[in-house]
């Protein structure tokens, strides 16, 4: 690699070595020409560079670097810098507001920051914006479950009936569901909460109720059943220190409902694990 303020030196370099082509740094404004019949007016003048330019001289096999001595334009701002959406200015937001909620920033800090997230333009000053607050390679902050502050469905009632919540859907801070002589199926494995502690009293009279959370998921179990009973089947409570919790009350009379971890296998997929040799 050449640390090279004046293009001859380059030129000297690539006409004793047919085998290498120069690859210039970016900054050049005019194409680079060293043809051994380049007139005075082809070739690159001092203030072509735009200081110290990093010149490298690379092999290339089979091919002459004469084929290869013109490079027109070669900038970093080839290419336009992607532009930052609506959803990604809020999702930076929330990132930030979750960061502060964790003691990464101060008040002050997290107002200044989200005055620069709704002015932003791309989504490279986003990222900036979070890099040293958000950890990228945590696997576990990866798969939680998305909080998005907002309104979100806070009641499922359920009489003499039943009633099903699954697939895309937004949990409320406080969700009542209520079932008497009937029952409720509830599935947050694609929800959304809409707070980092979200509370579900699930009350059951002559019925009962099925709550479904998904893995990662940090939960805590409380509840009460008069001539009934529930049932909790989750393994580890808080496998995700620091992230969204959902505590679940459960009140059951004369019925009973049951917490489960994981997605409801569909019939197919439990007559495969049924008849599967392990």
């Amino acid at each position: 690699m050449l640390e090279a303020a004046e293009p001859e030196q380059v030129f000297r370099r690539l006409d004793a070595h047919a085998h290498l082509v120069a690859v210039v740094g970016a900054g050049v404004r005019e194409p680079v020409d060293d043809r051994a019949d380049r007139r005075a007016e082809d070739q690159v003048a001092l203030g072509d560079f735009l200081g110290t330019r990093e010149v490298w001289l690379e092999t290339v096999d089979g091919v002459l670097h004469a084929r290869h001595r013109r490079l027109n334009g070669v900038t970093d701002d080839a290419l336009p810098e992607l532009r930052a959406s609506d959803a990604d200015r809020e999702r930076t937001a929330e990132l930030l507001r979750r960061a502060a909620g964790e003691g990464r920033l101060t008040i002050d800090e997290l107002d200044e920051r989200l005055d620069v997230v709704y002015a932003t333009r791309t989504q490279r000053e986003l990222d900036k914006l979070t890099a040293d607050v958000v950890v990228l390679d945590d696997p576990a902050r990866a798969n939680r479950m998305p909080v998005r502050t907002g309104e979100g469905s806070n009641w499922v009632v359920s009489v003499m009936s039943g009633h099903d919540r699954k697939g895309r859907w937004r949990v409320g801070r406080h969700l009542k569901v209520i079932s008497v002589m009937g029952g409720s199926s509830i599935d947050l494995n694609d929800a959304e909460l809409t707070s980092d502690v979200t509370e579900i009293t699930v009350f059951s009279l002559m019925g009962g109720s099925d709550v479904r959370v998904p893995d990662g998921l940090n939960v805590e179990i409380s509840d009460f059943a008069f001539m009934g009973g529930n049932d909790a089947k989750i393994g580890e409570y808080m496998p995700d220190p620091g992230g969204p919790l959902v505590k679940i009350r459960m009140i059951s009379i004369m019925g009973g409902s049951e917490v489960q971890r994981g997605r409801k296998l569909s019939r197919a997929e439990r007559r495969a694990l049924k008849h599967s040799p392990h």
